[in-house]
């Protein structure tokens, strides 16, 4: 709904919107929603309706050790240190769960040892001995993966080979990784032969409109006003047309970033495709996105061993924690706790060339240092044709941060008592009622309040400038008062403070003495 000049009914209203311009406090608490499936035999949960959770353990209680819904949530935690979290548990959809094996050959075991065999990056350690043939190592790889451990799979077999079935159905489970010795000195113990099929993909994507409605519709989109956003499907292009079209566009004013709802979220899927061949995958699905999606975006770590998504879900715990202290700061160099660095030939985002060009084209990367893994860009898909790219707000999910805590000082400020049941004047002063002053509002107050706002901005950092602010503000047309007398029709133009993360710097050196001696 759009208001008019000829609109009569009563709202106190804001949009924000981003365009380019011609040349001429405290951070808001952070909600994190996880949308996923469940074990489908806990008949107590309530389908798309969203829950709190209090912790990884609790999620695992509720919706199935090892399942989406509990993965997500663990890594969540791991980045988030306690931010506040809710899960939106949906049914699985029609269609089977991926599979996997892992066949072992070879000659007996010659000595004892331990297999160091990874799922999803997290470590089982299965013990053999001497004279295990291969299908009593493969009985004993089952026995250490019982069905209620955290693993996202189960394990079958009563021989080589042995089976993994990922515990929630769909795409989900082609994406979980198995692995040997991702650790230095772990190798397979003597005689052992272990060989990793590359499986057969999971089917059945669950449809996520009731899960968005659950939040809310109409006005009251997004009532609880969740701020990060991790979806378990993934790459869907279904999946991520729906929460986009729900979140809506800002310079549109639809969806969250309509002028009644004001609650817009940011949502993060993850990309684990190793090579160049993975930054042209990462490229390619961004382009799709360009006009129309400003709430979701990719985050790369080329070959890692986790999950696409348990990736995604531990950096948007990371930037909740970091944007519940200071809306304004960046995830650049933020570590990535937990995530088991990927093997160095598989990294294209090693070379800043392939960074630039994955942030130009609206890819998200992190990068290996000190055999840490961390945050580099995080972003949107967002790069429409009609807005250059230096004007282009809401490709940066650190911009996204600061819209929100943004609109939330604002809203707040409207929602007091001075601007609740106000009467419209030319000149305030001129009424001498002085219980008639109390709620007696005119232009002027409109610009106090615009000018009290545009300093709160700059000084929580949220602003590059205040002059060019209040330099528009002074050319006098930017609070209109509407011709029925109803109220004001204002706009308030500003910059946003830059997401520093470049020192370009050069060292000059010189060998001769020289220049000393001219100095003296």
């Amino acid at each position: 709904m759009t208001i008019l000049p000829s609109s009569k009914a009563a709202a106190k209203v804001v949009g924000f919107e981003n365009r380019a311009f011609s040349i001429g406090g405290g951070a808001k608490e952070r909600k994190i929603n996880i949308i996923g499936t469940y074990d489908p035999t806990l008949t107590e949960v309530v389908d798309n309706v969203p829950v709190r959770i209090f912790s990884a353990e609790d999620a695992r209680s509720r919706f199935g050790a090892g399942f989406m819904l509990h993965r997500l949530a663990k890594w969540v935690y791991a980045g988030s240190q306690g931010i506040e979290a809710w899960v939106t548990p949906q049914p699985e959809a029609a269609g089977d769960a991926a599979t996997k094996t892992v066949n072992f050959a070879g000659t007996s075991v010659t000595k004892a040892g331990k297999m160091y065999f990874y799922i999803a990056a997290d470590l089982v350690e299965i013990d053999v001995a001497v004279d295990d043939d291969p299908d009593d190592v493969a009985v004993k790889m089952v026995a250490a993966i019982p069905d209620t451990d955290d693993y996202p799979v189960k394990a079958s077999g009563a021989g080589s080979p042995v089976t993994l079935t990922a515990k929630s159905k769909g795409p989900w489970g082609i994406d979980i990784k198995l692995a040997f010795n991702l650790k230095p000195g772990e190798t397979l113990p003597d005689g052992v032969s272990a060989v990793i099929a590359d499986g057969v993909a999971g089917t059945g994507v669950p449809d996520v409109d009731d899960a968005l409605n659950s939040w809310g519709t109409g006005d009251n989109q997004n009532e609880e006003w969740f701020t990060d956003v991790i979806c378990g499907y993934g790459q869907d292009s279904t999946t991520l047309d729906k929460i986009a079209a729900y979140n809506g566009i800002a310079n549109d004013l639809t969806g969250n970033y309509a002028k009644e709802v004001g609650r817009p979220f940011r949502a993060l899927v993850g990309d684990t495709v190793a090579d160049t061949a993975g930054l042209t995958a990462a490229i390619a699905l961004a382009d799709l996105r360009t006009e129309t999606d400003m709430t979701n975006g990719i985050l790369s770590e080329p070959g890692s061993y986790h999950h696409p998504m348990e990736l995604a879900a531990i950096a948007m715990g990371v930037m909740a924690r970091v944007n519940s202290i200071r809306a304004e700061e960046t995830y650049i160099d933020k570590r990535l706790p937990g995530i088991i660095p990927s093997p160095k030939a598989t990294r294209w985002t090693n070379d800043y060339d392939n960074r630039d060009l994955a942030v130009k084209n609206g890819v998200g990367t992190t990068m290996v240092k000190n055999n840490v893994v961390t945050l580099q860009n995080v972003l949107t898909f967002y790069r429409p044709s009609a807005l250059p790219l230096d004007n282009n707000a809401f490709r940066s999910q650190r911009n996204i941060s600061i819209v929100q805590n943004m609109w939330n000082v604002h809203k707040q400020y409207f929602a007091r008592e001075e601007w609740i049941g106000f009467t419209v004047v030319a000149d305030k002063t001129r009424v001498r009622n002085l219980l008639s002053q109390e709620k007696a509002r005119d232009a002027d107050d409109v610009l106090d309040a615009l000018i009290f706002l545009t300093q709160l901005y700059l000084e929580n950092a949220w602003l590059y400038t205040d002059s060019y602010t209040l330099d528009e503000l002074k050319e006098g047309d930017k609070i209109i008062t509407r011709e029925d007398g109803s109220g004001w029709d204002y706009t308030l133009p500003g910059i946003l403070s830059g997401e520093g993360g470049i020192l370009n710097g050069l060292v000059s050196l010189d060998a001769s003495f020289a220049v000393l001696n001219l100095a003296a």
